[in-house]
């Protein structure tokens, strides 16, 4: 491949097809993760508590839609659940076709929820019922608790927060949702106020790697972020620890999550949002990626859920994204990596 990989935070020198086979099939059997981006991720049961515990938070994922300060009120349909398991989708521009192609429990595993960065599911739902659990994001520290209460649909049992706070800007000039750790931790008691009326588990805030050289960051390495968030909040309860990655290697997504493991203990990961956006990989290897990657969060014991990166995004002249899993927005036709990602069994 013509392109370069990130490498426990650090940009690689790029490497070729045959060398990056060679690194995808190396499969670590355990943890560590991120994000990816440009729009815009341990076992617990899924029912809700209306309480949260712990302390702390983590990192996470990027943006592409909304802002949860006041945007129009969305739909609340209904959702139904197969309960264990972790497959999900960070996708803004949902249709009721899109998601039942995802959830397609014939071919496989199936997708079972999905995230779009904000509180309300897609307009373009238009208040029906959905084949997959939507969950809300309180995208960044300008919002109400009035507003979001409205906004998230009855049903809802989980609680994302902040794509990507140690990042203003992606390298496409596209805002990001840019949470300063003191903002945060002025909102977190009213994040805390929401899960407990609406009876929410929380997930921390997702946080990335931030290249300075490509992106305008408030804090290049997400631990450092989460570290100081957590430090200077004992306070700040959550349930999962949220983590976002845009690696393109198996080994360096297992190494992330591991990292995330051993420097904040004690939590199940959520990783709200993962995918490699390298136009330049070969689709196949990309699908190899994914597979493994996904086999591994499978196995994983203390993953409690995963989501790919993006349903549908245009490469421009190239046509379709190659990580895209629809062959378009409010289709019901999935790409050749879809069927893979929807069809790839649990072990």
């Amino acid at each position: 491949m013509a392109g370069s990989l990130l490498l426990g935070g650090a940009l690689t020198a790029a490497c070729s097809n045959a060398q990056l086979d060679a690194i995808l099939l190396t499969t670590a059997a355990s943890s560590g993760s991120v994000m990816p981006s440009g729009a815009s991720s341990g076992t617990t049961s899924g029912t809700s508590s209306g309480t949260t515990s712990g302390g702390g938070a983590v990192s996470g994922s990027s943006p592409s839609t909304g802002s949860t300060g006041s945007p129009t009120s969305g739909s609340s349909g209904s959702t139904s659940v197969i309960a264990g398991q972790k497959r999900g989708l960070a996708y803004g521009d949902n249709s009721v076709a899109d998601l039942s192609a995802l959830n397609n429990y014939t071919m496989g595993g199936g997708v079972t929820w999905w995230q779009n960065w904000t509180t309300f599911p897609d307009l373009s739902l238009d208040g029906g019922s959905y084949p997959i659990e939507y969950v809300p994001t309180i995208w960044n520290a300008n919002f109400t608790v009035a507003n979001v209460e409205a906004q998230i649909p009855q049903g809802a049992r989980y609680l994302l927060t902040f794509s990507l706070p140690n990042v203003i800007k992606d390298q496409d000039g596209k805002s990001q949702s840019d949470v300063s750790v003191p903002d945060a931790i002025a909102v977190w008691p009213k994040i805390q106020m929401i899960a407990n009326d609406l009876h929410l588990k929380i997930v921390s805030p997702s946080v990335d790697y931030c290249d300075s050289t490509k992106e305008t960051c408030l804090e290049a390495n997400p631990i450092v972020w989460m570290q100081d968030f957590v430090d200077k909040c004992p306070s700040c309860q959550f349930d999962y620890l949220g983590v976002s990655s845009q690696r393109c290697d198996v080994p360096s997504l297992n190494s992330d999550l591991a990292l995330y493991k051993t420097t904040f203990p004690g939590k199940p990961l959520w990783l709200t949002s993962f995918g490699c956006t390298d136009t330049s990989i070969d689709p196949a290897l990309l699908q190899q990626f994914m597979l493994s990657a996904v086999s591994n969060l499978e196995l994983d014991p203390q993953v409690f859920r995963y989501g790919w990166f993006t349903g549908f995004s245009n490469a421009g002249d190239a046509g379709i994204a190659p990580y895209s899993l629809l062959q378009g927005p409010g289709s019901d036709v999935l790409t050749p990596l879809g069927m893979a990602y929807v069809g790839a069994m649990a072990p």
